[in-house]
């Protein structure tokens, strides 16, 4: 009954006209990221911050994505064990403006100051939001990559928030090669599912090759003294840059993993060309977007984040889900 009501409201109340983009962070209150905590994100391009989200963002975020795999996008993806064919795990994403507890936990919750204060930057703006889903048992590798390649996006201001709703032991955690968001080289994506990159490096234009690189190159003489990798308590989070290369091995957990990841872009971030498939597809930006354009001030790009519901509808849906 529960979901039935909440499919309800989302279906008369869902702003299914704006655009999935945000601009949120510009007047905001400081205090929440120290001076050295942002030197430590600087040097490291990873840094983890401890008891910042309350139960209350926890569950709000947990019920979310329970609506969103009840209900996935046409982004969404599931990984299946070939053995059983039970699913592993599911991930979707852009969803803020249809779920509103993934609309409240973007307007309301402490992520939008973490963004601009860990990046110092006077605005900022939420590209999406990224949700993950693992069962308990096996946990499949994820390859090493980094985020801002798969993105049309050059610029350095920019974060991935990655809070998990569960503690996650270190070893099912993400890990990182420390100050790899420094490497002056752009590495072509990778497919989770077959580890493979998205495209032949040897089959590009002589101008974009050079341009190009394997991953691998680093990541195969990758020391352990430069990984870095934390265990989780509920109410923590990883604070990362888009372009620090980051993975996770394949381990067992007795434990769900449930993880929102949100992506936070600021001022100096401009739109691009790559010579691979990007994400999102290029339908879903705004036509008057150019290349070489500065995200924030594209007023259709960064549109305002819609609040899904009027005051005092949001308690009465919250005491409806509870009952």
């Amino acid at each position: 009954m529960a979901l039935s009501v909440a499919a309800t409201i989302r279906k008369t109340r869902c702003l299914s006209n704006v655009r999935y983009f945000g601009a949120l962070g510009t007047n905001l209150q400081r205090g929440l990221v120290t001076k050295a905590q942002q030197d430590e994100f600087e040097e490291n391009g990873v840094i983890c911050l401890r008891n910042v989200f309350n139960q209350h963002w926890l569950k709000t975020v947990e019920k979310g994505i329970h609506q969103n795999i009840l209900s996935p996008s046409l982004h969404c993806d599931w990984l299946t064990n070939e053995k059983d064919g039970k699913s592993l795990f599911f991930n979707d994403y852009f969803n803020f403006n249809n779920i509103y507890e993934y609309n409240s936990y973007v307007r309301e919750s402490p992520v939008t100051e973490i963004a601009q204060e860990i990046t110092n930057s006077k605005k900022m703006g939420l590209f999406h939001e990224h949700v993950f889903y693992k069962d308990k048992g096996s946990m499949r590798e994820t390859p090493w990559h980094h985020d801002q390649a798969y993105y049309p996006f050059d610029g350095n201001k920019n974060c991935s928030i990655w809070m998990p709703t569960r503690q996650v032991s270190k070893s099912c955690s993400l890990k990182f090669i420390k100050g790899s968001h420094h490497i002056n080289k752009w590495f072509v994506p990778r497919l989770f599912k077959s580890n493979e990159n998205y495209i032949d490096i040897d089959e590009l234009p002589q101008e974009e090759r050079e341009k190009a690189h394997d991953i691998r190159e680093v990541v195969d003489g990758v020391k352990d003294k430069d990984i870095l990798q934390w265990h989780l308590q509920p109410g923590d989070c990883l604070v990362f840059h888009m372009k620090t290369i980051h993975g996770t091995d394949s381990s067992f957990s007795n434990q769900k993993r449930i993880v929102i990841s949100t992506r936070w872009l600021g001022e100096d971030i401009t739109y691009c060309q790559r010579p691979w498939p990007t994400s999102p597809p290029k339908e879903f930006l705004p036509k008057d977007l150019n290349f070489d354009d500065f995200i924030v001030e594209n007023k259709h790009f960064m549109g305002q984040v819609k609040k899904m519901y009027n005051d005092g509808e949001e308690d009465k849906l919250y005491n409806r889900l509870s009952s």
